[in-house]
Protein backbone atom coordinates (compact mmCIF):
# COMPACT_ATOMS: atom_id res chain seq x y z
CA UNK A 1 0.00 0.00 0.00
CA UNK A 2 2.71 2.54 0.67
CA UNK A 3 4.03 2.17 -2.82
CA UNK A 4 0.73 2.60 -4.23
CA UNK A 5 0.89 6.55 -2.03
CA UNK A 6 4.58 7.21 -3.32
CA UNK A 7 4.27 7.79 -7.14
CA UNK A 8 0.68 9.94 -6.70
CA UNK A 9 2.50 12.11 -3.86
CA UNK A 10 5.55 12.35 -5.82
CA UNK A 11 4.04 13.57 -8.92
CA UNK A 12 1.70 16.03 -6.19
CA UNK A 13 5.14 17.15 -5.08
CA UNK A 14 6.39 18.38 -8.74
CA UNK A 15 6.28 21.89 -9.86
CA UNK A 16 4.83 21.91 -12.91
CA UNK A 17 1.11 23.34 -13.96
CA UNK A 18 -1.57 20.59 -15.00
CA UNK A 19 -4.10 21.67 -17.66
CA UNK A 20 -6.23 18.98 -17.13
CA UNK A 21 -6.78 16.21 -14.63
CA UNK A 22 -8.15 13.13 -15.85
CA UNK A 23 -9.44 10.47 -13.76
CA UNK A 24 -10.62 6.77 -14.66
CA UNK A 25 -11.30 3.79 -11.84
CA UNK A 26 -9.71 1.11 -14.24
CA UNK A 27 -6.94 1.26 -16.17
CA UNK A 28 -7.45 3.55 -19.46
CA UNK A 29 -4.96 1.47 -22.07
CA UNK A 30 -7.71 -0.79 -23.50
CA UNK A 31 -10.25 2.44 -24.44
CA UNK A 32 -9.43 3.59 -28.08
CA UNK A 33 -11.42 7.01 -27.15
CA UNK A 34 -9.12 8.02 -24.29
CA UNK A 35 -6.55 7.44 -25.83
CA UNK A 36 -7.06 9.23 -28.71
CA UNK A 37 -7.91 12.51 -26.65
CA UNK A 38 -4.81 12.17 -24.98
CA UNK A 39 -2.81 12.38 -28.06
CA UNK A 40 -4.80 15.06 -28.98
CA UNK A 41 -4.37 17.10 -25.80
CA UNK A 42 -0.17 15.96 -26.16
CA UNK A 43 -0.28 17.46 -29.61
CA UNK A 44 -1.40 20.54 -28.79
CA UNK A 45 0.74 21.05 -25.77
CA UNK A 46 -1.43 20.65 -23.03
CA UNK A 47 -0.47 19.61 -19.74
CA UNK A 48 -2.52 16.44 -18.49
CA UNK A 49 -1.83 14.38 -15.27
CA UNK A 50 -4.12 10.89 -15.46
CA UNK A 51 -5.30 8.70 -11.93
CA UNK A 52 -6.11 5.58 -12.80
CA UNK A 53 -5.90 2.02 -11.82
CA UNK A 54 -3.41 -0.63 -13.45
CA UNK A 55 -4.77 -4.06 -14.01
CA UNK A 56 -2.58 -6.76 -14.16
CA UNK A 57 -2.98 -7.69 -17.58
CA UNK A 58 -3.35 -5.33 -20.28
CA UNK A 59 -4.52 -5.58 -23.77
CA UNK A 60 -2.84 -2.60 -25.49
CA UNK A 61 0.57 -0.38 -24.35
CA UNK A 62 0.75 2.97 -25.06
CA UNK A 63 3.45 6.19 -24.74
CA UNK A 64 1.75 8.00 -21.76
CA UNK A 65 2.86 8.18 -18.32
CA UNK A 66 -0.02 7.30 -16.31
CA UNK A 67 -0.17 7.87 -12.30
CA UNK A 68 -1.00 4.60 -11.44
CA UNK A 69 -3.00 4.19 -7.63
CA UNK A 70 -2.01 0.90 -7.27
CA UNK A 71 -2.92 -2.57 -9.08
CA UNK A 72 -6.30 -4.04 -9.12
CA UNK A 73 -5.45 -7.84 -8.48
CA UNK A 74 -7.79 -9.42 -6.04
CA UNK A 75 -11.56 -8.48 -5.05
CA UNK A 76 -10.61 -7.40 -1.46
CA UNK A 77 -8.32 -4.98 -2.59
CA UNK A 78 -10.99 -2.04 -3.70
CA UNK A 79 -11.57 -1.92 0.29
CA UNK A 80 -8.69 0.60 0.59
CA UNK A 81 -8.22 1.58 -3.36
CA UNK A 82 -11.43 3.61 -4.16
CA UNK A 83 -11.14 5.77 -0.82
CA UNK A 84 -7.31 6.04 -1.83
CA UNK A 85 -8.39 7.16 -5.64
CA UNK A 86 -10.57 9.87 -4.06
CA UNK A 87 -7.91 10.89 -1.48
CA UNK A 88 -5.68 11.32 -4.08
CA UNK A 89 -7.79 13.21 -6.70
CA UNK A 90 -9.33 15.47 -4.10
CA UNK A 91 -5.40 16.31 -3.13
CA UNK A 92 -4.78 17.14 -6.98
CA UNK A 93 -7.63 19.27 -7.48
CA UNK A 94 -6.78 21.22 -4.14
CA UNK A 95 -2.42 21.69 -5.04
CA UNK A 96 -2.67 21.77 -8.75
CA UNK A 97 -6.05 23.14 -9.46
CA UNK A 98 -6.45 22.15 -12.77
CA UNK A 99 -8.13 23.93 -15.17
CA UNK A 100 -10.35 21.49 -16.08
CA UNK A 101 -11.53 17.86 -15.23
CA UNK A 102 -12.70 14.95 -17.04
CA UNK A 103 -13.90 11.67 -15.62
CA UNK A 104 -14.42 8.32 -17.67
CA UNK A 105 -16.10 6.39 -15.10
CA UNK A 106 -19.13 6.48 -13.01
CA UNK A 107 -16.65 5.26 -9.75
CA UNK A 108 -14.42 8.32 -11.05
CA UNK A 109 -17.18 10.37 -11.46
CA UNK A 110 -18.38 11.06 -7.62
CA UNK A 111 -14.25 12.10 -6.04
CA UNK A 112 -13.89 14.59 -9.44
CA UNK A 113 -17.35 16.03 -9.54
CA UNK A 114 -16.87 16.53 -5.79
CA UNK A 115 -13.79 18.57 -6.38
CA UNK A 116 -14.58 20.25 -9.58
CA UNK A 117 -17.81 21.82 -7.72
CA UNK A 118 -15.57 22.57 -4.47
CA UNK A 119 -12.49 24.06 -6.51
CA UNK A 120 -14.86 25.67 -8.65
CA UNK A 121 -13.33 23.78 -11.71
CA UNK A 122 -15.01 22.86 -15.40
CA UNK A 123 -16.05 19.39 -15.54
CA UNK A 124 -16.10 17.04 -18.10
CA UNK A 125 -17.41 13.66 -18.13
CA UNK A 126 -17.50 10.83 -20.77
CA UNK A 127 -20.02 7.91 -20.75
CA UNK A 128 -18.05 5.52 -22.58
CA UNK A 129 -20.03 2.29 -21.97
CA UNK A 130 -23.33 3.33 -22.89
CA UNK A 131 -24.35 0.59 -25.80
CA UNK A 132 -22.22 -2.11 -24.11
CA UNK A 133 -23.78 -5.53 -23.01
CA UNK A 134 -22.54 -4.74 -19.16
CA UNK A 135 -24.49 -1.22 -19.35
CA UNK A 136 -27.35 -2.26 -21.03
CA UNK A 137 -31.08 -3.51 -19.77
CA UNK A 138 -32.42 -2.40 -16.33
CA UNK A 139 -28.75 -1.61 -14.98
CA UNK A 140 -27.61 0.57 -17.85
CA UNK A 141 -31.50 2.21 -17.03
CA UNK A 142 -30.66 2.87 -13.68
CA UNK A 143 -26.82 4.14 -14.45
CA UNK A 144 -28.55 6.63 -16.99
CA UNK A 145 -31.20 7.99 -14.92
CA UNK A 146 -28.49 8.81 -12.10
CA UNK A 147 -25.90 10.29 -14.26
CA UNK A 148 -29.09 12.37 -15.62
CA UNK A 149 -29.75 13.39 -12.73
CA UNK A 150 -26.17 15.22 -12.44
CA UNK A 151 -26.04 16.22 -15.63
CA UNK A 152 -27.14 20.30 -15.58
CA UNK A 153 -23.64 20.44 -13.36
CA UNK A 154 -21.86 19.25 -15.67
CA UNK A 155 -20.01 21.81 -18.51
CA UNK A 156 -19.54 19.01 -21.14
CA UNK A 157 -20.91 15.56 -21.60
CA UNK A 158 -19.35 13.14 -24.28
CA UNK A 159 -20.63 9.80 -25.44
CA UNK A 160 -20.86 7.59 -27.94
CA UNK A 161 -24.03 9.98 -29.82
CA UNK A 162 -26.46 12.41 -29.31
CA UNK A 163 -28.97 9.68 -30.10
CA UNK A 164 -28.47 8.04 -26.87
CA UNK A 165 -31.20 10.60 -25.40
CA UNK A 166 -33.54 9.53 -27.43
CA UNK A 167 -33.11 5.33 -27.09
CA UNK A 168 -33.50 5.49 -22.72
CA UNK A 169 -37.60 6.17 -21.57
CA UNK A 170 -35.40 7.98 -18.78
CA UNK A 171 -33.26 10.00 -21.17
CA UNK A 172 -34.03 13.89 -21.86
CA UNK A 173 -32.67 16.38 -24.28
CA UNK A 174 -28.95 17.29 -23.77
CA UNK A 175 -28.66 20.98 -23.24
CA UNK A 176 -27.54 22.81 -26.19
CA UNK A 177 -24.05 23.85 -24.44
CA UNK A 178 -23.13 20.19 -24.22
CA UNK A 179 -21.41 18.34 -26.75
CA UNK A 180 -21.07 15.27 -27.53
CA UNK A 181 -18.25 12.43 -29.49
CA UNK A 182 -18.85 9.75 -31.63
CA UNK A 183 -16.35 6.94 -30.78
CA UNK A 184 -13.98 6.97 -34.03
CA UNK A 185 -10.89 6.06 -35.46
CA UNK A 186 -8.40 8.58 -35.16
CA UNK A 187 -6.51 9.40 -38.40
CA UNK A 188 -3.43 8.86 -36.99
CA UNK A 189 -3.61 5.05 -36.01
CA UNK A 190 -2.05 2.44 -38.26
CA UNK A 191 -4.09 1.15 -41.06
CA UNK A 192 -1.70 -1.02 -41.33
CA UNK A 193 -0.66 -2.03 -38.25
CA UNK A 194 0.79 -6.23 -38.76
CA UNK A 195 -1.85 -9.20 -37.50
CA UNK A 196 -0.80 -12.29 -37.18
CA UNK A 197 -4.55 -12.89 -38.97
CA UNK A 198 -2.71 -12.84 -42.30
CA UNK A 199 -0.51 -15.54 -41.55
CA UNK A 200 -3.98 -17.78 -40.18
CA UNK A 201 -6.15 -17.28 -43.44
CA UNK A 202 -3.27 -18.50 -45.59
CA UNK A 203 -4.12 -21.96 -44.56
CA UNK A 204 -7.75 -21.69 -45.85
CA UNK A 205 -6.90 -21.78 -49.23
CA UNK A 206 -10.10 -22.72 -50.64
CA UNK A 207 -11.35 -18.81 -49.07
CA UNK A 208 -11.03 -16.03 -51.44
CA UNK A 209 -13.53 -13.95 -49.77
CA UNK A 210 -13.97 -13.02 -46.04
CA UNK A 211 -16.40 -11.53 -44.14
CA UNK A 212 -15.58 -10.35 -40.70
CA UNK A 213 -17.36 -9.10 -37.09
CA UNK A 214 -15.33 -7.94 -34.56
CA UNK A 215 -16.30 -6.92 -30.68
CA UNK A 216 -18.22 -8.91 -28.31
CA UNK A 217 -19.46 -11.96 -29.78
CA UNK A 218 -22.99 -12.88 -28.23
CA UNK A 219 -26.38 -14.35 -29.40
CA UNK A 220 -27.90 -10.74 -28.87
CA UNK A 221 -25.32 -9.92 -31.68
CA UNK A 222 -26.60 -12.34 -34.36
CA UNK A 223 -23.40 -14.46 -34.07
CA UNK A 224 -25.23 -17.86 -35.08
CA UNK A 225 -27.39 -16.09 -38.05
CA UNK A 226 -23.81 -14.83 -39.41
CA UNK A 227 -22.44 -18.31 -39.50
CA UNK A 228 -25.84 -19.94 -40.79
CA UNK A 229 -25.60 -17.22 -43.46
CA UNK A 230 -22.63 -18.78 -45.61
CA UNK A 231 -25.37 -21.55 -46.07
CA UNK A 232 -27.21 -19.57 -48.59
CA UNK A 233 -23.17 -18.11 -49.87
CA UNK A 234 -20.97 -19.13 -52.48
CA UNK A 235 -18.27 -22.01 -50.56
CA UNK A 236 -15.16 -19.63 -51.78
CA UNK A 237 -16.17 -17.27 -48.97
CA UNK A 238 -15.17 -17.69 -45.50
CA UNK A 239 -15.69 -15.83 -41.81
CA UNK A 240 -14.20 -14.20 -39.34
CA UNK A 241 -15.43 -13.89 -35.92
CA UNK A 242 -13.36 -11.76 -33.60
CA UNK A 243 -13.94 -10.44 -29.98
CA UNK A 244 -14.52 -11.85 -26.82
CA UNK A 245 -17.15 -14.72 -26.01
CA UNK A 246 -18.84 -16.35 -23.26
CA UNK A 247 -17.47 -20.23 -22.45
CA UNK A 248 -20.94 -21.48 -22.67
CA UNK A 249 -21.65 -19.56 -25.86
CA UNK A 250 -18.42 -20.42 -27.48
CA UNK A 251 -19.45 -24.26 -27.56
CA UNK A 252 -23.05 -23.59 -28.72
CA UNK A 253 -21.38 -21.66 -31.55
CA UNK A 254 -18.18 -24.32 -32.28
CA UNK A 255 -21.23 -26.99 -32.02
CA UNK A 256 -23.20 -24.92 -35.14
CA UNK A 257 -20.28 -24.92 -37.12
CA UNK A 258 -19.71 -28.84 -36.97
CA UNK A 259 -23.28 -29.32 -37.13
CA UNK A 260 -23.53 -27.29 -40.65
CA UNK A 261 -19.82 -28.78 -41.77
CA UNK A 262 -18.53 -25.00 -41.71
CA UNK A 263 -15.50 -26.19 -39.97
CA UNK A 264 -13.22 -24.95 -43.36
CA UNK A 265 -14.95 -21.55 -43.72
CA UNK A 266 -14.98 -20.07 -40.25
CA UNK A 267 -12.30 -18.44 -38.08
CA UNK A 268 -12.74 -18.29 -34.11
CA UNK A 269 -10.60 -15.58 -33.01
CA UNK A 270 -11.59 -14.96 -28.74
CA UNK A 271 -9.51 -11.91 -28.87
CA UNK A 272 -7.13 -9.86 -30.99
CA UNK A 273 -5.46 -6.43 -29.82
CA UNK A 274 -7.09 -3.57 -30.99
CA UNK A 275 -3.96 -2.18 -32.53
CA UNK A 276 -4.22 -5.37 -34.97
CA UNK A 277 -7.67 -4.79 -35.63
CA UNK A 278 -7.28 -2.15 -38.55
CA UNK A 279 -4.30 -4.46 -40.31
CA UNK A 280 -6.51 -7.51 -40.56
CA UNK A 281 -9.95 -5.57 -41.81
CA UNK A 282 -7.96 -4.92 -44.38
CA UNK A 283 -7.93 -8.86 -45.85
CA UNK A 284 -11.99 -8.89 -45.70
CA UNK A 285 -14.76 -7.48 -48.48
CA UNK A 286 -17.48 -6.76 -45.79
CA UNK A 287 -18.07 -6.18 -41.85
CA UNK A 288 -20.97 -7.35 -40.21
CA UNK A 289 -22.27 -5.26 -37.44
CA UNK A 290 -26.27 -6.49 -36.68
CA UNK A 291 -28.13 -6.64 -33.13
CA UNK A 292 -31.33 -8.42 -32.69
CA UNK A 293 -33.76 -5.62 -30.95
CA UNK A 294 -33.44 -6.73 -27.59
CA UNK A 295 -31.68 -3.65 -25.37
CA UNK A 296 -29.92 -0.22 -27.00
CA UNK A 297 -27.46 -1.74 -28.93
CA UNK A 298 -30.01 -2.61 -31.84
CA UNK A 299 -30.29 1.35 -32.10
CA UNK A 300 -27.07 2.26 -31.66
CA UNK A 301 -24.44 -0.90 -32.33
CA UNK A 302 -21.41 -0.61 -31.46
CA UNK A 303 -19.86 2.83 -32.80
CA UNK A 304 -16.21 1.34 -32.56
CA UNK A 305 -16.97 -1.50 -34.34
CA UNK A 306 -18.41 0.16 -37.31
CA UNK A 307 -15.72 3.36 -37.11
CA UNK A 308 -13.22 0.85 -37.90
CA UNK A 309 -14.60 -1.02 -40.94
CA UNK A 310 -15.55 2.78 -42.51
CA UNK A 311 -11.92 3.49 -41.40
CA UNK A 312 -10.58 0.89 -43.12
CA UNK A 313 -12.63 1.14 -46.32
CA UNK A 314 -15.00 -2.01 -46.10
CA UNK A 315 -18.62 -1.80 -46.70
CA UNK A 316 -20.77 -2.77 -43.71
CA UNK A 317 -24.20 -4.81 -43.29
CA UNK A 318 -26.27 -2.67 -40.49
CA UNK A 319 -29.86 -3.37 -38.77
CA UNK A 320 -32.55 -1.50 -41.24
CA UNK A 321 -33.69 1.65 -39.06
CA UNK A 322 -33.96 5.21 -38.77
CA UNK A 323 -30.43 5.57 -37.30
CA UNK A 324 -28.38 3.59 -40.16
CA UNK A 325 -30.34 5.24 -42.86
CA UNK A 326 -30.04 8.28 -42.19
CA UNK A 327 -26.45 8.08 -41.30
CA UNK A 328 -26.01 6.20 -44.45
CA UNK A 329 -26.78 9.63 -46.11
CA UNK A 330 -23.69 10.67 -45.02
CA UNK A 331 -21.88 7.56 -45.26
CA UNK A 332 -22.83 5.48 -48.10
CA UNK A 333 -20.89 2.72 -47.20
CA UNK A 334 -23.97 0.76 -45.68
CA UNK A 335 -26.18 -2.24 -46.43
CA UNK A 336 -29.03 -3.57 -44.46
CA UNK A 337 -30.64 -7.16 -43.36
CA UNK A 338 -32.58 -8.39 -40.75
CA UNK A 339 -30.92 -9.77 -37.75
CA UNK A 340 -32.85 -12.64 -37.41
CA UNK A 341 -32.86 -13.99 -41.25
CA UNK A 342 -29.31 -15.48 -42.08
CA UNK A 343 -31.08 -15.52 -46.07
CA UNK A 344 -31.31 -11.81 -45.33
CA UNK A 345 -27.70 -11.40 -44.49
CA UNK A 346 -26.32 -13.41 -47.07
CA UNK A 347 -28.83 -11.33 -49.82
CA UNK A 348 -27.22 -8.47 -48.55
CA UNK A 349 -23.67 -10.06 -48.79
CA UNK A 350 -24.34 -11.35 -52.20
CA UNK A 351 -25.18 -7.75 -53.46
CA UNK A 352 -21.63 -6.95 -52.93
CA UNK A 353 -20.20 -10.48 -54.06
CA UNK A 354 -21.55 -10.04 -57.52
CA UNK A 355 -21.48 -6.38 -58.52
CA UNK A 356 -17.51 -5.45 -58.36
CA UNK A 357 -18.70 -1.90 -59.36
CA UNK A 358 -21.03 -1.63 -56.09
CA UNK A 359 -18.19 -3.01 -53.90
CA UNK A 360 -15.73 -0.29 -55.51
CA UNK A 361 -18.04 2.38 -54.88
CA UNK A 362 -18.94 1.89 -51.15
CA UNK A 363 -15.36 1.03 -50.46
CA UNK A 364 -14.35 4.78 -51.56
CA UNK A 365 -17.30 6.46 -49.78
CA UNK A 366 -16.23 4.82 -46.46
CA UNK A 367 -12.54 5.85 -47.10
CA UNK A 368 -13.50 9.55 -48.20
CA UNK A 369 -15.78 9.36 -45.25
CA UNK A 370 -13.28 8.43 -42.86
CA UNK A 371 -10.94 10.96 -44.66
CA UNK A 372 -13.65 14.24 -44.20
CA UNK A 373 -15.54 13.71 -41.28
CA UNK A 374 -16.27 10.23 -39.47
CA UNK A 375 -12.92 10.18 -37.63
CA UNK A 376 -12.22 11.46 -34.06
CA UNK A 377 -10.37 14.54 -34.39
CA UNK A 378 -13.04 16.06 -36.53
CA UNK A 379 -15.77 14.92 -34.11
CA UNK A 380 -13.44 16.33 -30.98
CA UNK A 381 -13.26 19.80 -32.21
CA UNK A 382 -16.21 21.28 -30.55
CA UNK A 383 -14.88 19.94 -27.39
CA UNK A 384 -11.48 21.12 -28.07
CA UNK A 385 -12.40 23.82 -28.72
CA UNK A 386 -14.01 24.31 -25.40
CA UNK A 387 -11.53 22.80 -23.06
CA UNK A 388 -8.83 25.27 -25.00
CA UNK A 389 -11.34 28.63 -23.64
CA UNK A 390 -11.44 27.14 -20.40
CA UNK A 391 -7.87 26.28 -20.31
CA UNK A 392 -6.87 30.29 -21.47
CA UNK A 393 -9.17 32.24 -19.58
Amino acid sequence: MVKDVLKPMKELLKKERIDILITHFTDPRDYPTEINTLRIFKENNIKFKEICIKEEKVREEVDFDFIFVGKRNNRFYYLYLYPLFCLIIFLFGMIKRPKVIIAYDLLAFFPSFIVSKFFNIPFLYHIHDIGEKNNAGFLGKMIFSFEMKFIKYIDILSMPSDKIFNLYEVGRKLPEKKFTVINTVSKYQNLNYPSRIKEIIKKYKNIKKWIVRTGGLGDDQCIKEIILSLIYLPEDIGLILAGSIEDDFKEEIENLIKEKKLEKRVILLEFIPRKEVLGFLKNAFVGISLYKPVHINWLYPAPIKLSEYIATGIPAIVNDNEYFRVLNEKVGSFLFADPYSPKSIADAIMKIYKDKKLEKRLKENAKNSFKEFYNFEHQFEPVLKEIKRWIER
